[in-house]
């Protein structure tokens, strides 16, 4: 039990069943914006209640009730200081009050202070252990069934509008400090409780059981208060970016600005060579010839002095020499008589042409 902190963070039904629930013996003093309320537990049962508010002082509540005169009270207020400074005190020392007759109106006070301390949402709080005085104890019955009759006058509105941030998520029972047996809690309520199954939510139960809306609201604040339900949180989706603005690269070509990749000091780029292609000439390790342009793509290294073979050319023939013209295909022109070898023959008619990506040959 913290000794102090803001009702924001620790609600006045929250520090009942930690007190409740840890059998303290203590005062829980409620500092509001316009009055400070008492509660004495002792073993973790309320005994005592007190407010500093006009509408909550002693005197006027028994004037109302018709327990005394305004000459008894006055006698009695004259008179408190023997007591301790007690009112209370003072009325039962000076036989104007009997405790079995008042003892009702006195508990029904304490019941409707404590029903405005659980019901706070703003302030600040202190819990002090120390002994409550035999002489000002008044219990007000078992510590759950005090809380959960408590619970029950919280207007709905109310309870809808402190658990409006949880509805959207699935409500699933856990451990929590006190079993919702010991709860005191109606049959209503208990057929409420049997409708969390943890899979739908708050909200969705109140949509699919509207006639035990009340109860299931009810129920689901209490149990939050004692840490025995708990929510699970929903998944959000996450949005696809929207596509870059402007006209979109074709593929293989870099878009503007990118930045160019580094290359190997002394290396020849390969022209037309897309990224993951064949290596060109220089970067193979096999000299480019002057004049002799580099292969593309999956083009076969040429061998010093010879042509190079565009796509269709047929192999140089096994044996020859260096330089010498390769076999000619189907359909070439015969090489004229007495010329030497490694001409090409000129290209008659019926002669194949070269097909897109052929590599000119070089003269001479």
């Amino acid at each position: 039990m913290p000794p102090q902190g803001q009702l924001q963070q620790a609600s006045p039904v929250q520090l009942y069943g930690r007190i409740a629930a840890g059998e303290h013996t203590g005062l829980l003093t409620l500092t509001l914006a316009d009055r400070t309320l008492w509660i004495h537990f002792r073993k973790g049962n309320p005994e005592f209640v007190d407010s500093s508010h006009a509408e909550d002082v002693l005197g006027a509540s028994l004037l109302a009730a018709r327990l005394l005169t305004a000459e008894q009270l006055q006698q009695a207020e004259g008179s408190k200081e023997r007591f301790g400074g007690d009112l209370l005190g003072a009325l039962f020392g000076l036989g104007i009050l009997q405790p079995a007759t008042a003892f009702t109106q006195l508990a029904q006070r304490g019941l409707g202070i404590l029903g405005k301390a659980l019901r706070a949402e703003t302030g600040t709080f202190t819990f002090e252990a120390r002994d409550l005085p035999s002489a000002k104890a008044m219990p007000l019955g078992n510590r759950w069934a005090v809380l959960s009759d408590q619970v029950r006058r919280i207007p709905t509105a109310d309870l809808k509008r402190r658990l409006s941030y949880v509805l959207p998520m699935p409500i699933m029972k856990s451990g929590g400090r006190v079993a919702a047996s010991e709860l005191r809690l109606t049959p209503h309520e208990v057929r409420a409780l049997a409708f969390i199954d943890g899979v739908r939510s708050l909200g969705q139960l109140l949509q699919d059981v509207p006639q035990d809306a009340e109860h299931l609201l009810r129920i689901a604040f209490l149990l939050k208060e004692l840490n025995a339900v708990s929510f699970a949180a929903t998944r959000t989706q996450t949005a696809t970016p929207p596509p870059p603005a402007g006209p979109v690269p074709p593929q293989g070509v870099a878009p503007a600005g990118a930045p160019t990749p580094a290359r190997p000091s002394g290396s020849i780029p390969s022209v037309g060579a897309p990224s993951g292609g064949a290596p060109s000439a220089a970067q193979s390790g096999t000299p480019a010839r002057p004049g002799v342009p580099v292969a593309g793509p999956g083009a076969p290294v040429a061998s010093p002095g010879a042509p190079a073979s565009g796509p269709g050319a047929a192999p140089r023939p096994p044996g020859a020499p260096a330089g010498a013209a390769p076999t000619a295909g189907p359909g070439a022109a015969p090489r004229p008589p007495g010329a030497p070898a490694g001409v090409a023959p000129a290209a008659g008619p019926g002669a194949p042409v070269a097909g897109p990506g052929a590599v000119p040959r070089p003269p001479g």
